[in-house]
């Protein structure tokens, strides 16, 4: 028996925040806004346990721009691979972060990235 709600009458879209609906609006939103940027090279500085597969997928919907998508400033086991070529070679011109807690500028070795769009967890800086 289906229920209301399975995956067959469920978008892709609802299937992935299907745990933390709640994200749902403002991952929409951030993808949208990056893409807008016209900025191929994103850096996502992201905490353990934070929701990264999405931003993949909706950056690549209804769109024909190509990104490139690393993760930056990395504190788990991976900072072994992080800290050499090509990995220490990344320079995202927009950075996302999901820390609500934030500053409104962050520095990097690339330059400064000034926050210029923000909703509920996720923020998205600019390199000035």
């Amino acid at each position: 028996m289906f229920t209301k709600r399975n995956i067959f009458n469920t978008s892709r879209i609802q299937l992935y925040f299907s745990n933390r609906p709640d994200l749902t609006n403002s991952y929409i939103a951030a993808t949208d806004f990056l893409k807008s940027q016209k900025c191929p090279d994103i850096g996502l500085l992201l905490r353990g346990n934070d929701f990264e597969y999405p931003f993949w997928v909706l950056l690549q919907r209804n769109s024909d721009q190509r990104f490139h998508v690393e993760n930056i400033n990395v504190k788990n086991r991976s900072k072994i691979k992080y800290n050499v070529y090509p990995f220490n070679n990344f320079n995202p011109c927009v950075i996302v972060s999901l820390d609500s807690r934030q500053d409104t500028e962050i520095a990097k070795q690339e330059g400064i990235y000034t926050k210029k769009w923000s909703q509920g967890p996720v923020n998205v800086y600019v390199r000035r």
